[in-house]
């Protein structure tokens, strides 16, 4: 009786030893200056892997979740060029326990790295093909989509957010907006 005592107990406080202790995350500059500190809610679905190497220090979290929220895709809003360069992000659902800067702590908008792909997973082809012309708005929606890391680093002096889409989880519908939330500088 008492080994399946101490099983059971091994078995159910594991996944509270495995929680993150909350102490924040030191956020430096390339010379090592503190420049902010970065919190892990206790029911993140990421955890912190590494810094990656680049000008700017960028925190990389592993991980692979659900992310649902409300998405834009359309032409890069810096694309001064004639052809269509898509952009994705998604901004999530209130109150999703995520990775957050504590000085700069605006709200969250998550860039997808394979914006097209997401695009031809998720976007209904009528409406893509409205969209992905020069000029011809945003595609937005509410989504549910899984994703694999997310990547913390500072633009502008804000908060950037990256992740990788892998999969729709939940399928959304699409309607065509003339403007997307300011995302960045």
């Amino acid at each position: 009786m008492n080994r399946i005592g101490l099983v059971l107990l091994l078995i159910f406080a594991a996944p509270a030893f495995a929680e993150p202790s909350g102490k924040p995350i030191p956020f430096n500059d390339e010379r090592g200056h503190s420049v902010d500190s970065i919190t892990v809610p206790p029911r993140s679905p990421v955890r912190f892997a590494r810094w990656l190497k680049g000008k700017s220090p960028v925190a990389r979290f592993e991980g692979r979740f659900v992310l649902t929220g409300t998405y834009y895709y359309g032409d890069g809003a810096n694309n001064n060029g004639p052809e269509f360069a898509g952009e994705a992000h998604i901004i999530p659902d209130r109150n999703t326990p995520l990775p957050q800067l504590v000085r700069r702590n605006s709200p969250l908008a998550i860039g997808i790295d394979n914006a097209n792909i997401f695009a031809e997973a998720v976007i209904p082809a009528s409406v893509l093909q409205r969209v992905r012309r020069k000029g011809g708005g945003y595609a937005s929606g509410h989504v549910a989509i899984r994703v694999d890391g997310l990547t913390l680093g500072i633009v502008c002096d804000r908060p950037s957010y990256g992740t990788h889409f892998a999969a729709v989880y939940a399928p959304a519908g699409a309607g065509v907006t003339g403007s997307q939330p300011h995302f960045g500088c």
